[in-house]
């Protein structure tokens, strides 16, 4: 009896797998890519922003850092002026101190005021002197160079009064009394030791008017 020879046969591979095996690489990479991504979105990328946002923290606050430190730096530069400022005022002060009377000198005062007065074609009508402390609607004292020994002062209120025609003056002199009474005002300055003038005011004129009247106040001061 003849021996019947097996036949063996060998399945074919579904279309499928023949695709897989042959875009394998491909799909592989595909795999990888997408793994990659999405680690980079829900992983990686969260961190880095945190490295980002700990960075732009860190630049803002060396940033404030350097501001401090000029500001620190500054604020000495400034301590030293105020020292150097208050060192050199005390020395004026005491320079002031050397020309200033030791009385208010009311008398010598009254004579500067009255002569000047004369001397530019005023009369001094009225002179009023207060001590600075009891006079009540002056400004506070400029003079207090130092807390330590501030200068005493006197305020010293002026009333001048001048006819607007003069006669009996050359024809070549054509008085101009606001000129005159700014010159004044400068002999007060260059006379008097050391003088702070607060206030100056004008009489209203008219048509029929024929006095101009001035006030001058003015602090004068001593040790």
């Amino acid at each position: 009896m003849p021996i019947r020879k097996k036949e063996i046969k060998f399945e074919q591979p579904s279309e499928l797998l023949l695709l897989a095996n042959r875009y394998f690489v491909l799909i592989l990479f595909v795999l990888l890519a997408g793994v990659f991504a999405l680690s980079y979105f829900f992983l990686l990328n969260p961190k880095l922003d945190d490295i980002s946002q700990v960075r732009e923290q860190d630049i803002e606050t060396e940033e404030r850092r350097v501001q401090n430190e000029k500001l620190l730096t500054r604020i000495r530069e400034l301590e030293e002026e105020y020292l150097s400022i208050r060192s050199s005022r005390a020395q004026d002060l005491e320079k002031i101190k050397k020309i200033l009377p030791e009385e208010p000198q009311i008398a010598e005062l009254f004579v500067i005021a009255d002569r000047l007065a004369a001397r530019h074609l005023f009369t001094l009508t009225s002179i009023n002197i207060s001590d600075r402390g009891s006079a009540a609607s002056t400004e506070p004292d400029r003079a207090e160079v130092g807390q330590d020994a501030p200068l005493k002062s006197l305020v010293v209120h002026l009333s001048l009064a001048r006819p607007l025609d003069i006669t009996g003056l050359p024809e070549q002199e054509s008085p101009d009394i606001y000129q005159d009474f700014k010159d004044y005002v400068e002999d007060l300055q260059s006379n008097l030791r050391l003088m702070d003038i607060q206030t100056i005011s004008f009489g209203e004129l008219t048509s029929g008017s024929s006095i101009a009247s001035f006030n001058l106040d003015l602090i004068t001061y001593y040790r």
